[in-house]
C-alpha cells in the first residue's frame, strides 16, 4: 500500500497527531483503530522497513526544495490543507 492509497479523502487526513481513532484520540499509527493519520503516520504506516527507505528520501528531497526541515512541521503547517497533502503523495507516487 502507498500512501495515496491511504490518504484518498480529507477525512483521513489529520494535523498535529501521527493517527487518530474514530473519536479523534492519538493513537499509534499501526493501529489497527487507526483512521486518520499525518503524512509522516502514513509514511510508517505504509512503509515499515530500511528496504522502502526510497519514499522517505522523496519525501526529503521535496521538502528541501520547499525550504522545510521535516515532514511533520509540513503537515501541521497551519496553512496547509489536504489539496496539498494529495498533491505530495501523487506527484512524488508515495
Amino acid at each position: 500500500m502507498k500512501v495515496r492509497d491511504l490518504l484518498t479523502d480529507e477525512s483521513k487526513w489529520t494535523q498535529r497527531a501521527s493517527a487518530r481513532d474514530i473519536r479523534g484520540f492519538n493513537i499509534q499509527p499501526r493501529d489497527e483503530r487507526a483512521v486518520r493519520w499525518c503524512v509522516a503516520g502514513a509514511m510508517y504506516c505504509c512503509y515499515r522497513d530500511d528496504e522502502e527507505s526510497a519514499p522517505w528520501s522523496k519525501i526529503d528531497r521535496y521538502l528541501e526544495l520547499l525550504e522545510y526541515s521535516n515532514i511533520v512541521g509540513w503537515n501541521d503547517d497551519p496553512k496547509r490543507t489536504f489539496l496539498d497533502i494529495r498533491d505530495l503523495v501523487m506527484t512524488l507516487d508515495i
